[in-house]
C-alpha cells in the first residue's frame, strides 16, 4: 500500500512540474481568457497590446505588422495581432476577441472608417486605451491617433507629376470610399497641386474614380475606360497607392503607353520600386513603417501608464478633436530610390534591380 501511495505522489509531482513549465503566452492566447498580464524579469507587469489591422493583401500592411512586432519585441511588450482581410464584420469579431483576452490597449486601423464607432465605444467603456493607426475613423472616441498627414500625403503624391505635367489630361484614381476621411484628405491634397492648371484651362481631369478595396483590378477597368473615351490621349495618372498604380500601368502597357504617361503611387512597394527603375511609374510615397510603429507603441505605453504622451496636434473625426501625432512621408523617384528604400533597409539592391545589381 505504501508503495502505491509513493507512486501516485510521484506522478502528481511530475504533472505539477509539467504544468508549471507551460508558457504563460500559450495560456493567454486562448480566446476568452480574462487576463493577459505577464510579469517581466524585473517584476513589473508586462503590457499586452491588441493590434487590429485591415489586411495582409497589400505589401504595405504586411510591413506594418512586421514593424509593430519587431518594435514590441525590442520594448518588451506583448502584441496580439489580428488581420481582417478587408472584412469589417471580421474585424469587429477580432476586436471583441482581443478585449476578451484582457489587453491593456488597442491599436487599430479600421477596414471601414464609418462603421467602427460602436465597437470602439465598447472598447473604451472597458477602460482600455484606444489608439488609431494611420487611418482615422469617424464618430468614435479615441485616446490618440498616430498617422501620416493625409492632406500633406496627397500633396506629395501629386507633386512629382504636377511639376512636370502642367498641361494635358489627368486621370485620378482614388482608394476605397470606406476608408473615409483619409481618402477625402488625400484627394484634397492631390487636387491642390493641379488646381491652378485646371483653373487656367491647361489641365482637364477626365476621370476621378474610387477603387473598391483599393483593388488594382478596379484601377485597370477605370483606366481602360479613360483611355478608350479619350483616344489614348492621357498625360498623367494620380494613383492613390501602388496597387492602384499597377492596375493603371497594366492598362497603359496594353496600349503601348507605359513609360509615356506619368503615374504616381504610395506605400513604396517593391513592385513599385521596380517599375520606377523600369520607367513605367514616376514616383511612390514612402511612409516609414518602422518609425510609425515605434511612435504608435511608445505613445500607447505612455497613455496606459498615465504619462505625458506629447500629442501636439488634433484632428476632428466628427465626434471629437482627436489628439494626434503625425510623421512626414518622402517622395521616392528614380534619383533617390537607392538612398531611401535600399539604404533604409526596406529592400535590397538585388530585389529592386535583379541581375542588373551585379
Amino acid at each position: 500500500m505504501k508503495k502505491m501511495v509513493l507512486v501516485v505522489l510521484g506522478i502528481t509531482i511530475l504533472m505539477s512540474a509539467a504544468l508549471a513549465g507551460c508558457s504563460k503566452k500559450e495560456v493567454q492566447e486562448t480566446p476568452g481568457n480574462s487576463s493577459n498580464t505577464e510579469v517581466s524579469e524585473n517584476g513589473d507587469e508586462k503590457l499586452v497590446i491588441g493590434v487590429a489591422l485591415p489586411t495582409a493583401q497589400e505589401e504595405r500592411w504586411v510591413r506594418d505588422r512586421e514593424a509593430i512586432e519587431a518594435v514590441a519585441a525590442e520594448m518588451g511588450i506583448e502584441v496580439l495581432v489580428q488581420v481582417a482581410n478587408n472584412d469589417s464584420d471580421k474585424q469587429f469579431s477580432q476586436i471583441e476577441n482581443l478585449v476578451a483576452q484582457g489587453i491593456d490597449a488597442l491599436i487599430f486601423t479600421p477596414v471601414d472608417t464609418g462603421a467602427v464607432s460602436s465597437i470602439i465605444e465598447s472598447v473604451h467603456e472597458e477602460g482600455i486605451i484606444v489608439v488609431n493607426y494611420d487611418r482615422m475613423p469617424s464618430d468614435c472616441y479615441l485616446d490618440a491617433s498616430i498617422k501620416y498627414d493625409d492632406v500633406r500625403n496627397g500633396e506629395l503624391i501629386a507633386s512629382a507629376v504636377a511639376e512636370q505635367v502642367k498641361k494635358g489630361k489627368y486621370v485620378i484614381l482614388n482608394g476605397d470610399k470606406s476608408s473615409g476621411s483619409s481618402v477625402v484628405m488625400l484627394h484634397e491634397g492631390m487636387l491642390s497641386q493641379i488646381q491652378d492648371y485646371v483653373d487656367a484651362g491647361d489641365v482637364t481631369i477626365v476621370t476621378d474614380q474610387y477603387c473598391k478595396e483599393w483593388k488594382s483590378e478596379e484601377a485597370l477597368a477605370y483606366m481602360e475606360n479613360a483611355l478608350s473615351a479619350n483616344d489614348n490621349d492621357i498625360q498623367a495618372v494620380l494613383a492613390m497607392n501602388d496597387g492602384i498604380a499597377s492596375g493603371a500601368i497594366q492598362a497603359l502597357e496594353a496600349q503601348g503607353l507605359a513609360g509615356k504617361v506619368a503615374v504616381t503611387g504610395m506605400d513604396a512597394e517593391l513592385s513599385a520600386a521596380q517599375r520606377i527603375v523600369e520607367g513605367t511609374q514616376t514616383s511612390t510615397l514612402f511612409k516609414d513603417t518602422k518609425a510609425l510603429a515605434k511612435l504608435a507603441l511608445t505613445t500607447t505605453v505612455k497613455l496606459v501608464k498615465g504619462e505625458e504622451a506629447g500629442l501636439t496636434g488634433t484632428e476632428n473625426n466628427g465626434l471629437m478633436d482627436v489628439p494626434t501625432l503625425s510623421l512626414d512621408a518622402i517622395v521616392v523617384i528614380k534619383d533617390n530610390l537607392d538612398e531611401v528604400l535600399i539604404g533604409g533597409g526596406y529592400m535590397t539592391k538585388e530585389e529592386v534591380y535583379g541581375a542588373e545589381a551585379e
